[in-house]
């Protein structure tokens, strides 16, 4: 308990300045791309700590966490740069990218870049598998179990823990509560 709470307020201090910077009062189509595609790329390293797999997604104690990417863009270029040397529960964080078809059963997260063109049919892919999907699209059949949003000049997130509990795997409760808009995990399954 007390190394998610020492996560979740160093996701938060992380988050603050990164979105803080992000929306001093200038319009969200104006904000440096840069800087967006870096807190978005902070935030997809940041959420593991927030997410509990069923163990059968690491086959061995020293497994590593993979971050698959999908696609190519800034975000998915920083979320490499952004996992090097990072560790989850004394689990290498590795960042790599897949291409179209590729299994993902690998995965304990799949980053989804705005510009893949195959972004449905991969989402469709992974739906029921313990897999954390993440985009930043506007299309509902192209939105993963968390997607990014720019809300008052701020990169926020959406998540449909509903999909999540799905896919067998639980968001911390305290992760919803930072989240914009949440899609309910249904009656009788717990967080």
């Amino acid at each position: 308990m007390r190394r998610e709470s020492a996560a979740l307020v160093r996701f938060l201090i992380a988050g603050a300045i990164a979105a803080g910077s992000a929306g001093m009062s200038v319009p969200a189509r104006a904000q440096s791309a840069s800087l967006e595609s870096a807190v978005k790329a902070t935030f997809v390293t940041k959420f593991a700590p927030f997410v509990s797999w069923p163990p059968t997604s690491f086959p061995l104690p020293g497994s590593s966490f993979n971050i698959c990417l999908l696609g190519s863009d800034a975000v998915s270029d920083l979320i490499e740069q952004a996992a090097a040397g990072q560790s989850i529960e004394d689990r290498p964080i590795v960042a790599h990218h897949v291409v179209g078809n590729a299994s993902f059963s690998a995965c304990q997260i799949l980053y989804v870049a705005k510009t893949e063109t195959n972004a449905a049919q991969a989402l469709a892919a992974s739906k029921g598998v313990p897999i954390l999907t993440v985009t930043d699209a506007e299309g509902a059949n192209t939105r993963g179990i968390i997607n990014f949003v720019v809300v008052d000049n701020h990169v926020r997130f959406d998540i449909d823990d509903s999909e999540a509990a799905r896919s067998n795997l639980t968001i911390s409760s305290k992760m919803l509560a930072l989240a914009h808009d949440v899609v309910p995990r249904p009656q009788g399954r717990k967080l």
